[in-house]
């Protein structure tokens, strides 16, 4: 029995062995299978058919005295299957078996049609009786409409029944529901039901082709004259062997798959290069209504929009709203591409460091300098015996900056918490003055201008919970007020008028600025979750908060999947996979994964975050991921958490970063201009020069390989900043 067809019982007996199932009637308790379209990898696809091998010769069927619905065939046969949609569609078809006064095992179609339920009793078709198991394939419409569509019946090869829509007097058909058994009825039937298999069929679609300047996603997309618009619906008709070939062009929305490629029948989606083919979550400006802002020391140059007002044509498929400042405003010159990105409108200004190599790191020097946490110190902090003489003044929520400690940056507006406007409401970024390596955002709680104040609505502490994290030399910002947008590259939003501001550079045009999304379904650019033998190449995937996702929790193993030459770009997250051990259900797994010659950039977290929590299983020595390969990719821009607007992270993430898994390849790729560590393998074990951290369970050790990987400018806002 395939993992895709759920047992339901409603008091009924269902037990499965042997790969077989038996079901036992009795009256009014049923027990049935149910399709789990999810599992099954369903595609979006007109028609399908259930194959399954069924032994009625066990059941006690009565005699059925007339040729009549009710009492008789209702209450002494039983419904072997229902194919049905919302309640509105009804049964689209249901097989009812039972025996005639003569003897003789027949089978009736039912349906709802558009007069009520139909029973095809002058249709009754023969059955073997032969006491033997025999094989059924039943078609039947998933999506027909207009009164196209068919269903079917054969019972060992031979066609036995078939009956069109427009003849059933059933317009349209939206099935949700497949369900096979002892479904309903049958107040007199006994025995045993055995079933030994159970396969869904759908038809074959070699090609699939996409274009968003000649498509339309009515079309059926088979051939390039009939191409679909979007890649989401692609994704959602695509199934074992089908390619999807996908244009130059921009692709909106995130993707969904419905189906899973099979050994030897991959899915794939092949894009026309990675600079030229995008897939992105965000909307071109030019979507929305722009008018100027008056109210402002900004002249001419300052815009406003209301996101909730789409323009026809955005080309947008699925949901795109605005709830709170966006992720990604950015002018993009190139499919996928943030040419320059815009900040949530701050003080100080967002500045890049100097160009000279030496300085590239100092990302923070152009921050403002805290004075120290509940006040200022009556010593000046330095290396050596001095280094924590501030240490009483240090606070887990209060910042102090009167212009004790002169800035670090040049030039630097001349502006402390004393002169600053009020910042109740506002974010503040700050990076820790005990080391540099904690780095968090939190809410202005309350803003004292006459002794230049500040509290936080949260606990800002390095690591240790009873370390302070706020002190002397602390580095920080403040952003999210509209009187903070006052430069070319800025944005703000207010979420209770849903207006977005933007001050866009003079060079640009509403058409080169994208915007992306916050709606809760377009989160995840890729949903692969639980998806097999799915290939991606010459494709960017940007302007999503992340790229591709697994949550611990997955019901399907997720192996064979392949991206090469790819790009992964402007997202907070790239790559994330995740999931738990299940030693009782050892297919579950994440593995046999390759990344090839694909570059990841711009991305404020892990651009791959790998997380096997319990490590292999102490018995059998099996890891829940493993087998991943990685060869000649590209990371670079990786882990500047506070370039996102909202949800900074504490820590300055790797650019790379691998718990427990095992059997990771990592060679030959390039790691550069890292926030924070440039590759993390937590646990892992190869070799004799391998970090082996103490107290760590035998069973944990991964079997990885890095080698001849090319590593530079990591941990450029850390403590040890600008070393590899």
């Amino acid at each position: 029995m395939t993992r895709a067809w759920r047992g339901r019982r409603k008091k009924g007996e269902l037990t499965i062995e042997d790969g077989g199932a038996t079901i036992s009637p009795s009256p009014n308790e049923h027990a049935y299978f149910d399709l789990d379209h999810d599992l099954a990898g369903m595609p979006d696809v007109e028609q399908a058919a259930l194959a399954a091998t069924i032994d009625l010769s066990q059941l006690q069927l009565p005699p059925v005295p007339e040729h009549k619905w009710s009492p008789h065939i209702k209450d002494n046969g039983f419904e072997l299957l229902r194919v049905h949609g919302p309640p509105s569609n009804g049964r689209v078809a249901s097989l009812v078996p039972y025996r005639k006064e003569s003897g003789s095992l027949v089978m009736i179609l039912t349906y709802n049609s558009d007069e009520g339920h139909i029973k095809e009793l002058d249709t009754a078709i023969d059955l073997p009786d032969d006491g033997q198991p025999h094989d059924y394939i039943v078609g039947f419409p998933m999506k027909g409409k207009d009164g196209d569509g068919d269903v079917f019946v054969c019972v060992d090869g031979d066609l036995k029944l078939t009956a069109s829509l427009s003849k059933m007097n059933l317009t349209t058909t939206d099935v949700s529901v497949v369900r096979l058994g002892f479904v309903t009825w049958g107040a007199n039937v006994g025995g045993s039901l055995l079933i030994n298999k159970m396969l869904m069929y759908v038809p074959s679609l070699p090609d699939v082709y996409v274009d968003d300047k000649t498509g339309a996603d009515t079309n059926d997309g088979a051939t390039p004259q009939t191409a679909l618009a979007s890649v989401v619906r692609a994704a959602e008709v695509a199934r074992p062997g089908t390619t999807v070939h996908i244009a130059k062009g921009i692709y909106r929305g995130a993707l969904k798959l419905r189906s899973f490629g099979q050994p030897g029948k991959p899915i794939k989606f092949v894009g026309e290069g990675r600079d030229a083919t995008a897939i992105v979550g965000s909307i071109r400006a030019d979507s929305l209504t722009w008018t100027l802002h008056k109210d402002t020391c900004a002249g001419d140059n300052l815009y406003k929009a209301d996101v909730t007002k789409l323009k026809a044509g955005s080309g947008y498929v699925g949901t795109w709203s605005v709830t709170k400042a966006p992720h990604f405003v950015c002018e993009s010159k190139a499919p996928g591409k943030c040419t320059r990105k815009y900040h949530l409108a701050r003080s100080p200004n967002y500045r890049l460091p100097d160009a000279d190599p030496a300085e590239e790191y100092k990302y923070l020097k152009h921050w403002y300098l805290a004075d120290g946490g509940d006040g200022v110190p009556d010593c000046t902090p330095s290396p050596g015996s001095d280094k924590y003489c501030d240490e009483s003044n240090w606070s887990f929520d209060t910042l102090t900056d009167v212009g004790h400690f002169n800035e670090t940056g040049d030039p630097q507006p001349a502006a402390t918490l004393k002169t600053l406007p009020d910042l109740v409401g506002a974010n503040i970024t700050i990076n820790d003055g005990r080391s540099g390596f904690w780095t968090k955002q939190f809410t202005v709680k309350s803003h004292n201008k006459a002794e230049g104040k500040i509290t936080i609505d949260g606990r800002f502490y390095c690591r240790d919970p009873t370390f302070p994290g706020i002190r002397a030399y602390a580095h920080y910002y403040v952003s999210n007020k509209l009187s903070f947008l006052d430069s070319p590259g800025e944005y703000w939003f207010d979420e209770t008028s849903n207006l977005l501001y933007v001050w866009k550079s003079d060079d640009a045009e509403w058409s080169d600025i994208e915007i992306s999304t916050d709606a809760t379904d377009q989160e995840i650019g890729l949903d692969m979750v639980g998806k097999s033998y799915i290939e991606w190449e010459g494709l960017t995937f940007s302007f999503f908060y992340q790229i591709v996702r697994e949550p611990f929790t997955i019901a399907n193993p997720s192996e064979h999947n392949t991206f090469n030459n790819c790009r992964f770009h402007s997202s907070a997250f790239g790559i994330k996979l995740q999931r738990k051990l299940d030693s009782s259900q050892p297919w579950k797994k994440t593995r046999h994964w390759s990344f090839t010659k694909n570059e990841w950039s711009s991305i404020d977290e892990e651009a791959v975050w790998i997380k096997a929590p319990d490590g292999r299983d102490p018995d059998n020595g099996e890891s829940s991921i493993r087998n991943l390969y990685f060869f000649n990719n590209s990371f670079h821009h990786i882990g500047f958490a506070y370039e996102c607007p909202y949800a900074v992270a504490k820590h300055a993430p790797a650019a790379v970063h691998i718990c427990y898994a095992t059997n990771v390849t990592f060679i030959y790729n390039t790691i550069e201009i890292v926030a924070g560590y440039a590759l993390i393998i937590r646990y892992g074990l190869h070799g004799n020069d391998a970090i082996v951290y103490p107290n760590i369970k035998a069973s944990a050790h991964g079997d990885n390989l890095v080698a001849r990987n090319n590593i530079s400018r990591a941990c450029l806002i850390k403590a040890d900043a600008g070393r590899t």
